[in-house]
């Protein structure tokens, strides 16, 4: 129990931080939704569906974020792959290899998850085409 908690103390920034993205991330996304998705979704579901799901998959996936040697944070897959991109013009094959395993492979089953979800909810919606 003391070695969680000094563990805890340790990443009460980076925590902080996280959590704190997460609400601000979480508030947008209702924004988004409320204003956008949900008008837009009668005239065209699969598009504005598949476009929802993007934006879910891009800001709320989770990675971890590291220079692999100094330090490992969790956060954002889209700011792990904003990070590690510059390094694909110094060693291409590694990185990019990096990039699929760390950040694409979670970034598409954010959106899978997302999508699914989305399609569910749709689902259990009756359409206002079919109810007049």
């Amino acid at each position: 129990m003391q070695r969680t908690l000094e563990i805890l103390r340790q990443w009460e920034i980076p925590l902080a931080i996280l959590i704190a993205y997460y609400i601000v991330a979480a508030l947008i996304v209702r924004f988004v939704y409320r204003r956008w998705y949900s008008r837009q979704r009668a005239a065209s579901p699969r598009r504005y569906r598949l476009i929802f799901a993007i934006v879910l998959a891009l800001v709320f996936t989770p990675s971890v974020i590291s220079d692999f040697f100094l330090f490992m944070i969790p956060g954002p897959a889209t700011l792990e792959l904003l990070l590690l991109f510059p390094s694909v013009f110094v060693h291409p094959w590694p990185t990019l290899y990096v990039i699929t395993i760390v950040c694409l492979l979670p970034l598409a089953a954010g959106f899978g998850i997302s999508y699914f979800i989305l399609w569910l909810c749709d689902r259990q919606r009756p359409n206002a085409a079919q109810i007049a």
